[in-house]
C-alpha cells in the first residue's frame, strides 16, 4: 500500500513546502490567539476575528488543498502557480463549506443548551461535551475539504469525505488523530486564552 501511495502521490518530501507553510501559519495564529484581546471591549475585534475565521483561513486551505492536488497531477514542487490556482478554483467552495460548519456548530450549541446537556454559563468550559462535538467535526471537515478538491463541488465533496472516513480505516485513524490533536490544542493547551475553534 505504501508503495502504491508513493507511486501515485510521490514522496512526502515533495510536499515539504506545504507543511512549512501550514506550520508558519499555525505558529502565527497561536501568537495572535495568545495576544487576545488586543482591544478589550472593542466590538471591532470580534468582527475581525470572525472575518478571519470565515474568509482568511479558507484562503490558506484552498491554496494548500488545491496546490497538493495540482502537484499530484503534475509532480511539480510547491510553486506560486499551484498555490494560487488552488485558491482561484476552490476558495469560494471552501468558504461555503466553512460557513455551513459554523452554522452546524451553532445549531449543536443551541440544541445541547435546550436539552440541558450544558448547565455551565460558558459552553466552552464543558470539556467532555466539546470533545464529543469537536473531534468528529474536525475529522469530517478535514476530509470534506479534500473531497471538495476531488469533486469540485461542496455537497458531493461532503459525501465523498464521509464515505472515505467511514470505509477507510486509515482515513478514520488520521481523522481521529487530527481531531484529537486539534481539540487538545484549542480547548486544553490554549484554554486560558478563550480561543475560537478553527473551522
Amino acid at each position: 500500500m505504501i508503495k502504491e501511495i508513493h507511486d501515485k502521490a510521490g514522496s512526502l518530501t515533495d510536499y515539504a513546502g506545504y507543511f512549512l507553510l501550514v506550520f508558519c501559519w499555525y505558529f502565527l495564529d497561536n501568537i495572535y490567539t495568545s495576544m487576545q484581546p488586543i482591544f478589550p471591549g472593542n466590538s471591532i475585534e470580534i468582527l475581525v476575528g470572525w472575518l478571519y475565521r470565515l474568509f482568511l483561513i479558507p484562503l490558506l486551505l484552498a491554496g494548500v488543498y488545491g496546490g497538493i492536488r495540482g502537484q499530484q497531477r503534475t509532480r511539480d514542487i510547491l510553486s506560486e502557480s499551484t498555490f494560487l490556482n488552488g485558491i482561484k478554483t476552490y476558495y469560494w467552495r471552501i468558504v461555503l463549506a466553512n460557513l455551513l460548519t459554523l452554522v452546524f456548530l451553532l445549531v449543536i450549541t443551541i440544541v445541547t443548551g435546550a436539552l440541558g446537556w450544558s448547565e455551565q454559563a460558558d459552553f466552552g468550559d464543558n470539556i467532555p461535551l466539546m470533545a464529543l462535538i469537536y473531534i468528529p467535526y474536525s475529522a469530517i471537515t478535514l476530509l470534506w475539504f479534500a473531497g471538495i478538491v476531488m469533486k469540485r463541488k461542496v455537497f458531493p465533496g461532503l459525501m465523498l469525505g464521509l464515505k472515505t472516513l467511514f470505509t477507510n480505516p486509515l482515513a478514520l485513524a488520521i481523522g481521529i488523530v487530527w481531531g484529537t490533536v486539534s481539540f487538545a490544542d484549542t480547548f486544553l493547551f490554549d484554554l486560558q486564552n478563550d480561543p475560537t475553534p478553527l473551522a
